[in-house]
């Protein structure tokens, strides 16, 4: 079976669907006959993570540093304390108990870092990103910064002063993704706009 072929309004992008398998969706985008973005969606399993759930918190386990978050999921997700952003103890030192700053019942924001299995629960993570195609917002950062596989220092700079200049809610951190590499300041601010 040959792939569909889609083309969206402007006429060097496509969207390219296969689904040969009938319990799987590959989708890519190719711009200007280049592979931008590429996706696998399995029906049987729905995709899971980097997605953001308001979760509560169902147990405490001292002894392993970790919570248990009732995320909706079919198990609850696992919260170990490095993965706790310090703004839930107040930056602290001396919190060190993940039950000092932490209680049964308490709704709790997260993201899933790797899914659940058919044993565990999903891994989750206080420390919030979102990414875009050129960017990645990170709530309760309060940096901008740029990819490390960025090496041109020119490019960095340049990179760097585009994400000062962005009005951002206070706390909330910018990241330049890698393939944000030479492209027009327009389209990196229209990516944070989107």
């Amino acid at each position: 079976m040959e792939p569909r072929k889609k083309s969206s309004k402007s006429s060097n992008c496509q969207i390219v669907i296969n689904m040969e398998a009938p319990e799987e969706c590959r989708i890519g985008l190719l711009e200007n006959g280049r592979l931008e973005a590429f996706d696998i969606e399995t029906f049987s399993h729905a995709q899971t993570r980097g997605n953001l759930y308001k979760g509560r918190i169902v147990k405490i386990e001292p002894s392993l540093q970790a919570a248990f978050v009732d995320i909706s999921l079919f198990r609850n997700g696992y919260l170990p304390f490095a993965d706790i952003h310090p703004e839930y103890y107040g930056y602290a030192e001396n919190k060190k108990r993940i039950h000092e700053f932490l209680k049964n019942d308490q709704d709790i924001l997260v993201q899933i870092v790797k899914e659940e299995t058919h044993i565990k629960g999903s891994a989750i993570t206080t420390y919030l990103s979102i990414p875009a195609r050129y960017l990645v917002l990170m709530p309760g950062t309060a940096q901008v910064g740029v990819s490390r596989k960025i090496e041109d220092e020119e490019e960095r700079k340049r990179l760097k002063q585009i994400l000062k200049a962005c009005k951002l809610p206070e706390g909330v951190g910018l990241i330049a993704r890698t393939v944000a590499e030479g492209v027009p300041k327009i389209e990196i601010l229209k990516d944070l706009r989107r």
